[in-house]
């Protein structure tokens, strides 16, 4: 997801503050939101139902990944523990 993300100039709506984001009023704000819409398209696309129940509600594509990262920590670290 990273390297499409990255290939596409979308990285950015997931690692920058939220405080990146244009005021509705901004002229760039359309802009910005249809591409941030994109995002949050591709992670709900490439997850399946189980996941996506972690994405579905999120407003903007940091939270979305960050929710995705939380729930693939724990994965990995259960799976670490129970192949021991």
């Amino acid at each position: 997801m990273y390297q499409y993300l990255l290939g596409h100039e979308y990285w950015s709506y997931v690692e920058e503050p939220n405080g990146a984001t244009p005021d509705s009023t901004h002229m760039d704000f359309p802009a910005w939101e249809q591409s941030a819409s994109k995002v949050l398209y591709c992670f709900a696309s490439s997850v399946g139902d189980k996941l996506l129940s972690y994405i579905h509600d999120a407003k903007m594509p940091k939270e979305a990944w960050g929710n995705m990262k939380k729930i693939f920590a724990a994965s990995i670290t259960t799976r670490r523990y129970n192949s021991d």
